[in-house]
């Protein structure tokens, strides 16, 4: 089992950042354990990853065998609009979808 503590992406800040589509300050602490995501830490107010649930087959039919092939199927749909799913007036005026995701990639290749 691999351990999912990786998926704890922080930025220079200490910012938390999403693994699917990188926006900062998506959780207010780290959303992932040595065995997986922890549902109901966070929702990504722009792409509305949830982990330990799009992630885990047993709560989401769209979970693929793991975290990682869940992210990369989860962003592989939203990266075809690349469109803020949460609340317009949440929404940053400067939040750049094609930004973000390149930052994340920065931080944390391994997701990509």
């Amino acid at each position: 089992m691999t351990d999912a503590r990786q998926f704890n992406i922080r930025d220079e800040e200490g910012r938390t950042i999403c693994p699917a589509c990188g926006f900062p300050n998506y959780a207010y602490r780290d959303a992932y354990t040595e065995r997986g995501g922890l549902i109901g830490v966070t929702i990504c107010p722009a792409c509305f990853w949830e982990p330990g649930f799009d992630d885990h087959q047993l709560a989401s039919a769209a979970a693929k065998d793991t975290i990682m092939e869940s992210l990369h199927a989860y962003r592989a749909e939203w990266s075809k609009t690349l469109e803020w799913r949460g609340y317009e007036e949440r929404k940053p005026d400067n939040w750049d979808a094609k930004q973000h995701l390149d930052r994340l990639f920065e931080l944390a290749p391994h997701l990509r």
